[in-house]
């Protein structure tokens, strides 16, 4: 017997561009950082559809959690203050999902020692269960088999970063 059905995905493309569009207004990504910015977020996001991502969370949900990727990734996250409690607030996602999306790009790179501060630092910030896999061999990202890339700039110092904010409950 065969089993047949139709899947549609819509790809959170559209939701990163649009929101990195508004993190650069906001002042969170500088002009000179936005194309290096795109990029980093478009390389996660490629490497994520080795996932299940796409059947878990909604597009901008995943676009969130990319972009938050991509700020740790790229060293910039905002400074304390004002800037963190906006940033959040533009990526509007729970802890739950940003830690679901975290561990699931990082379980990508975990031979590839490129990315073991990242994942250290992810770690420390409460997003990854585990600072770091057993030891392996370093290795390429997924998708650098794909498509070369350029090579990645230094992993992120280990940083502490608060949670989002935990919205209200009423009632």
């Amino acid at each position: 017997s065969i089993v047949s059905f139709d899947l549609t995905v819509e790809h959170p493309y559209e939701a990163i561009n649009g929101l990195i569009e508004k993190m650069h207004r906001s002042g969170h990504i500088s002009e000179s950082d936005h194309c290096t910015f795109l990029e980093a977020a478009i390389s996660f996001l490629t490497d994520s559809f080795r996932t299940s991502l796409c059947l878990q969370h909604e597009p901008k949900t995943i676009a969130s959690g990319i972009i938050f990727l991509s700020t740790v990734y790229l060293r910039k996250l905002p400074p304390e203050g004002p800037m963190v409690k906006a940033y959040w607030n533009l990526l509007s996602i729970s802890e739950r999902s940003i830690r679901s999306i975290c561990e699931q790009v990082m379980e990508l790179y975990d031979t590839n020692a490129n990315f073991a501060e990242m994942r250290a630092a992810l770690h420390e910030m409460g997003h990854l269960p585990r600072a770091a896999p057993p030891s392996a061999p370093p290795s390429a990202p997924p998708s650098a088999a794909a498509a070369p890339r350029a090579p990645p700039p230094p992993p992120p110092p280990a940083r502490q970063v608060p949670p989002p904010p935990v919205p209200e409950r009423h009632g």
